[in-house]
């Protein structure tokens, strides 16, 4: 997103178009073959997604022709359709996870592979922001990693819930016997999740993933064939995450994220009453909520609690598009670009200010999301005229950009922000140039809308409203939250159920499922959809050993399926 700009429809929604066009192609529904419907499981099921359908068209109601700032901001109807998307997939992902069922075939073990996978890309782009912008034993610095998750350009807990969510499932293979050197790459990859889950300095980041990991060591050690085997491998398991865990926890800047917890809480707490507090006072909005996406503009508009955020939104005039940044609290709008330390470089714009002693600041700063270095600060007076179209130069210097080799060197973005707090400012045909070269910058004139250019807010109580539960309560209503509430209890009942059995994986979903849940206790979580996604697949895979049954007695076809021999032979067997 960071390069495309491109949030309502991003890269992950195109991967997903990939692998689950190419699944259904690959994966034959079986015309004989029945999966018996859990009817508890369907009924909540099905009112969770009431719920969503229901919120979403409320989210865009009244319904609005698209146009150009349809699908770039959160303050658009359409935010609605954004989060949307995430139970959509869930269901498309739904349906193909009943043909494998269909088949006999347990994704169970390809799903844990597929999640440390994810948690070991995560861990690495973790460790080289570390390694790039504080120093991986640099434990001083208020530096928050936020890793391959751009969702956060406007805060949130997303990266310590995927780690707190896919830890155990790694637990879960470490603790299964394997080939040496692929327990010895689990191992490590475990110790290095612990570092990666202590330098977010999330408070509620080390509770979710200290009772997910837990949940997961114990499952593994009920009902196991080799109780003391297992139990020692645990506890030595437990002593290595201590060991990585602890001298993190008492650094000194994790120890002052950890005495601010009363304050936080209490600025929390007003904040959560602020967002139940704006939403419209009416029966309908009571049950079904004010809609999917619309906490960002309902706090502009509304909050007695935080600053409006500044916007940003485009504008036609005369067949020209241009940006307009309105004023409120920090906003950057920006890019990457590619500038050598200790050049010169010129910023050439047109802007147009609304109101007279208008200025424009453009920071060139080194930075991966969040957090800049090394910042550049350039800020443009632009006088007492104001009212029309008028071209600026801002040249600078990059001497004070770190040189450093390529794979420590850090990415630099150049912003554009407003800080007036009195009106609006214009600009357009931005081009950034060294004394001699081309323009550095992509869409400049932003004739392909806000392509290449995405932005970072400095607060984020404005964006979410900072809690699972009370999230759900402001975009879904009551109707929304007990149908959620039921479908999670189910879920988490049944896992707890198969894990005291014997279920190795039911007790790591348990954990998983236990570490999101914990997480979403200070965060939204599912206004990324993605998180609803992967939330929702969490539940559906309690359902993982529906019953099959065939509608005819001889299973006619399936010798037709090239390369399920053995699933099929299971399936039957099950039949």
């Amino acid at each position: 997103m960071p390069w495309s700009g491109r949030f309502f429809l991003d890269e992950f929604d195109a991967l997903l178009m990939v692998c689950l066009a190419s699944a259904y192609a690959r994966v034959p529904a079986l015309s004989h073959a029945v999966v018996r419907r859990d009817a508890l499981f369907a009924m909540g099921a099905t009112l969770v997604g009431l719920s969503f359908a229901i919120s979403a068209a409320r989210g865009m109601w009244p319904l609005q022709v698209p146009d150009a700032n349809a699908f770039n901001s959160y303050y658009s109807p359409y935010n609605a359709l954004r989060i949307f998307k995430g139970a959509l997939w869930a269901l498309v992902i739904y349906r193909l996870y009943r043909r494998f069922v269909a088949l006999g075939i347990d994704i169970g073990r390809p799903f844990a592979w597929g999640m440390v996978l994810g948690l070991a890309l995560t861990v690495a782009v973790i460790l080289w922001e570390r390694m790039v912008f504080s120093g991986l034993w640099n434990f001083t610095a208020s530096y928050r990693v936020t890793g391959p998750f751009s969702a956060m350009h406007t805060g949130g807990a997303y990266i310590e819930a995927l780690l707190a969510v896919a830890a155990p499932f790694l637990v879960f293979l470490l603790l299964e016997r394997r080939h040496w050197l692929v327990w010895l790459g689990g191992f490590m990859l475990l110790l290095a999740t612990t570092y990666a889950l202590m330098v977010t300095f999330s408070r509620n980041g080390y509770m979710a993933f200290a009772i997910a990991v837990s949940i997961s060591l114990l499952s593994r050690t009920v009902k196991s064939q080799q109780p003391v085997a297992s139990r020692i491998l645990a506890a030595g398991l437990t002593g290595t995450i201590l060991l990585v865990a602890v001298p993190i926890f008492y650094s000194q800047f994790a120890q002052s994220r950890i005495a601010r917890l009363s304050s936080d809480f209490a600025v929390r707490q007003e904040h959560w009453n602020d967002a139940l507090a704006i939403r419209d006072a009416d029966w309908a909005t009571s049950l079904f909520g004010m809609g999917l996406g619309r906490f960002p503009e309902t706090s502009y508009w509304r909050s007695a609690v935080n600053p409006r955020s500044g916007t940003y939104r485009l504008q036609t005039e005369a067949g020209n598009t241009y940006l307009r940044l309105a004023s409120g609290d920090a906003i950057y709008v920006e890019q990457f670009v590619a500038l050598a330390p200790g050049k010169t470089y010129v910023l050439k714009l047109d802007v147009r200010p609304h109101a007279p002693n208008a200025a424009i600041t453009v920071p060139v700063c080194e930075k991966w999301l969040l957090t800049s270095y090394n910042c550049i600060w350039r800020s443009t007076r632009l006088g007492a005229e104001y009212g029309y179209w008028r071209t600026v130069e801002i040249p600078f210097n990059t001497k004070g950009l770190l040189v450093s080799p390529w794979y420590s060197r850090r990415p630099i973005k150049m912003s554009l922000s407003h800080a007036s707090t009195k009106s609006p400012i214009d600009v357009d045909n931005l081009r950034l140039e060294p004394v001699q070269g081309t323009n550095l910058l992509a869409n400049g004139a932003f004739s392909a809308g806000l392509d290449h250019w995405f932005f970072a807010a400095d607060s984020h109580l404005q964006w979410h409203v900072k809690s699972l539960p009370y999230g759900v309560l402001f975009d879904q209503g009551w109707f929304g939250l007990v149908s959620t509430c039921l479908l999670l209890v189910l879920a988490m009942g049944r896992f707890a159920r198969n894990a005291l059995a014997g279920d190795a994986f039911a007790g790591t979903m348990l954990a998983a499922l236990a570490g999101f849940v914990v997480v979403g206790l200070f965060d939204t979580l599912i206004d990324a959809p993605r998180f609803l996604t992967l939330l929702l697949m969490l539940v559906t895979l309690e359902n993982r050993h529906m019953a099959v049954h065939s509608r005819k007695s001889a299973p006619t076809g399936l010798g037709k399926l090239r390369g399920h021999n053995s699933e099929l032979n299971h399936a039957n067997a099950s039949t």
